[in-house]
């Protein structure tokens, strides 16, 4: 009987994290084939991962971690790309019967259901309490941050963090092979999603080993931890491998500068810090609550998640202090100590810590919902607490982009059963992120990309062929003067190495008016401590617009894209074909 309650239990709280994602992501869930908003540069080379992956098992019968697809002929690694494998791998048979971008709105769409229910059932053991439970699963799931990723699945994908917590801390207090092995497949799991997240896991584990030092001190619970870790190199090390060979060998590019802060106070992004600011990174109603747990439930068996949620959300903030957009270099914070650590130092983005602070928050709230369940009369107090979270998550609708064009030139260079190369310009990240979404669509090689660490060795083509240098920096083109020797070795290299197809991007490279961004960097006081739902567009303005690469190196306006397009004909001969999206000429052999 116990286990039937327990399952309609479960059926309704899934279904219950089901409507709410709808809700929370309305219109994905009717609108599923739609292109949505955030990062758009990131984005297309998630969609580029799930063909190569697809492509690199299937056909090739290869380990997607090494192409020569993009970056041609040097071709790169993709060891520390966001390569997130069990995303990739349960994409498959979605891809069957939709498209990619359908599968990828699925895969972001079940991070909710699952991170919730996960963070539902550690909660509901800790507090013995559903309405606690229910409540941290809606503070896990839908937190800005999380709400935030739909560029990255990667980072998106946290739904088995608290699921390691909870078998991990079962393993501590019960022991048993059981909880041995799920914890070393949750982990597991976190690897294949995340690499950065699978290193985050080992601070909380920490954590977990020295508060519970009298239970994992005693030789049962060694035995067991070390089995777990045993398991779980089993599992991660043919995926981690790559990883570890890359960092050995050649991993001085992956120590990139650091990027997307956690500001101690402020709201408004800036361009220097990233995004995510205190204290509307939590929300009001979850701040308060967490301040409640600090002053009245600061007891042994929760103590714990306090001390966890602050030493993750110190990490977040980075190597030195950030107050209303003002860095303060000279206040040095812990982040700068794990910069000096190896492997972890590869971190650049100390913003995903938060996955952990929301997750401790989370925690904490639901405790502090079993003390209020209680009392008399607690419903309205806890449907109020739900209500008031909803309210400051929610943002809604997602803005959606109309479906990205596709040139004619793709639709034949896919129809052409010749194997050539093809190089989209400009060689710059934005246009080697559309380069591959386009290579989707045709399946040719191309010379340019976008990887999340690029190695060095893999620009080694474009940097040392004029034309194609020319073509990664088209703003400067007025200060290029090739001579004709130039011209034609540069021509002839192009020819040895297959390429047929140069295709310039002209809505890639013609400034477009960035007085919104302007506008959406006004009012910082007054817009300071609003709430997610009421800046979430603004928000979405200033992304969408900053992420288009060096404006000074790309970007030119009408008249001078024209000039451009005049220089080029001088060394490419006449395109052979024209539109109002692309400039197209052929290498001729």
């Amino acid at each position: 009987m116990g286990k039937q309650v327990r399952s309609r239990e479960y059926i309704f709280v899934i279904l219950s994290y089901i409507f709410l994602t709808s809700l929370f992501t309305y219109p994905m869930i009717f609108k599923i084939n739609v292109l949505y908003n955030f990062n758009k540069k990131d984005y297309l080379f998630n969609i580029w991962n799930l063909w190569w992956v697809k492509e690199a098992l299937f056909k090739h019968m290869i380990m997607p971690y090494k192409t020569d697809y993009i970056f041609y002929p040097v071709g790169t690694t993709l060891a520390f790309h966001t390569m997130n494998m069990y995303n990739y791998i349960i994409s498959l048979p979605i891809q069957l019967f939709t498209s990619r971008t359908a599968a990828y709105n699925i895969l972001f769409l079940h991070t909710f259901i699952l991170s919730a229910f996960g963070c539902y059932l550690l909660v509901r053991y800790l507090t013995k309490n559903k309405m606690g439970a229910f409540i941290g699963g809606i503070i896990f799931a839908f937190s800005i941050f999380h709400q935030e990723e739909y560029a990255r699945i990667n980072v998106a994908t946290i739904q088995w963090i608290p699921l390691f917590c909870l078998f991990f801390i079962k393993l501590i207090k019960d022991g048993g092979f059981k909880n041995c092995f799920l914890s070393a497949t949750f982990l597991s799991l976190i690897a294949f999603s995340f690499w950065e997240y699978f290193i985050f896991t080992f601070f909380i584990i920490i954590i977990f080993l020295i508060y519970y030092y009298k239970n994992t001190l005693k030789t049962d619970f060694i035995k067991m931890f070390f089995v777990m870790l045993c398991i779980s190199a089993i599992l991660v090390t043919p995926f981690i491998y790559p990883l570890i060979k890359e960092l050995l060998h050649r991993g001085e590019y992956l120590y990139a500068p650091l990027s997307s802060y956690t500001q101690l106070l402020g709201l408004m992004p800036s361009k220097e810090f990233g995004l995510y600011s205190w204290p509307t990174v939590l929300g009001y109603t979850v701040l308060t609550l967490c301040i409640y747990f600090i002053f009245k439930l600061r007891r042994e068996d929760t103590c714990v998640w306090l001390i966890a949620t602050c030493v993750f959300f110190v990490f977040a903030l980075g190597p030195h202090l950030i107050i209303f957009n003002k860095d303060f270099r000279g206040i040095p914070l812990p982040f700068e100590i794990l910069k000096n650590i190896p492997v972890v130092q590869v971190i650049r983005t100390p913003h995903r810590f938060l996955s952990f602070v929301t997750l401790g928050t989370a925690v904490m709230v639901g405790f502090v919902i079993s003390e209020i369940v209680m009392k008399k009369n607690y419903k309205f107090v806890v449907f109020l607490i739900i209500g008031l979270v909803i309210l400051e998550y929610l943002a809604i609708p997602r803005t959606t982009f109309s479906q990205i064009k596709i040139p004619d030139i793709y639709k034949k260079i896919a129809n052409d059963k010749e194997d050539y190369v093809v190089v989209d310009a400009p060689l710059n990240d934005f246009g080697g992120a559309y380069s591959m979404y386009y290579q989707t669509i045709h399946g040719k090689k191309v010379v340019g990309g976008y990887v999340a660490r690029t190695p060095l060795y893999s620009k080694y083509f474009i940097e040392n062929n004029p034309i194609l240098h020319l073509l990664a920096e088209p703003g400067n083109y007025y200060t290029v003067n090739l001579t004709e020797k130039e011209i034609s070795e540069s021509l002839d290299n192009l020819n040895k190495n297959g390429i047929k197809y140069v295709i310039i991007h002209k809505n890639l490279m013609v400034k477009k008016s960035f007085q919104k961004v302007k506008e959406s960097q006004r009012n910082i006081i007054s817009d300071m401590f609003f709430p997610y739902s009421v800046n979430k567009h603004r928000i979405e303005v200033w992304r969408g617009e900053s992420e288009r690469g060096d404006y000074q190196k790309v970007f030119m306006d009408e008249s001078g894209f024209n000039d451009f397009i005049a220089y080029l004909n001088k060394i490419l001969s006449n395109p052979v074909s024209e539109d109002e999206m692309v400039v197209v000429y052929e290498i001729r052999k």
